[in-house]
């Protein structure tokens, strides 16, 4: 989902740039940065520093919603996936464990 949400952020720079009037070197360094820190939260997933980074890269998207408005309903759904993903995480963590720890397992 963070892969997919530093594409769209890759596709939205050259609409910054043509369509909202951004310079081409704030657009780069503004949505590159942000699917950047997208992709760092990829290969952190696992470790409680990728949930921070993936926190970071939603409020990176939502900011960028300043320079490109349509850009705020974009961040607004993948808020919500990565909200669910985490709950959803969490609850197959919590499964796992009382698999395990069930005293017929294995």
């Amino acid at each position: 989902m963070l892969t997919l949400q530093a594409v769209v952020l890759l596709l939205a720079l050259p609409v910054a740039t043509s369509v909202n009037g951004v310079s081409a070197g704030r657009a780069w360094v503004y949505f590159a940065g942000a699917a950047l820190l997208c992709i760092a939260a990829v290969g952190v997933v696992t470790k409680p520093a990728g949930k921070v980074l993936g926190w970071l890269a939603q409020a990176a998207t939502a900011a960028l919603g300043v320079l490109v408005p349509w850009l705020l309903v974009l961040a607004a759904v993948f808020t919500a996936l990565w909200w669910g993903a985490l709950r959803l995480s969490a609850k197959v963590a919590a499964a796992d464990a009382a698999r395990v720890a069930s005293p017929d397992a294995g």
